[in-house]
Order: C-alpha cells, then structure tokens, then sequence
C-alpha cells in the first residue's frame, strides 16, 4: 500500500519537473525574441508588405 504511494508521488514529482521545464523554456524561446527584434529593426507598415498590383 505505501510502496504504490509512494510511486505514485515520485511519478508525479517527475511530471511536475517535466512541466516546469517546458514552461520555462516556452518563456525563454529564442524564435519568438529573434522574430520580435527583427520586426523592430525593419519597421514595415502594412502596405510595404502587400505585393504590389498591376496597373492597366
């Protein structure tokens, strides 16, 4: 009875770890810092981005 407690606890110590670590590094993630920087340094509006249309 306490042997199955006490896997149980272990297990879900290792699941609390496992979720802390992914949470930390969804903060931490570089793409979303390196695609926000880029959007800072090259400021577009958003007619820059259309492609432009053909005149008749």
């Amino acid at each position: 009875m306490w042997a199955s407690l006490y896997v149980f606890f272990f297990f879900m110590l290792i699941v609390w770890g496992v979720v802390e670590l992914l949470l930390r590094l969804i903060r931490r993630d570089s793409i979303i810092h390196d695609k926000n920087q880029l959007w800072e340094k090259f400021p577009l509006t958003l007619q820059d981005m259309h492609y432009p249309t053909k005149k008749k």
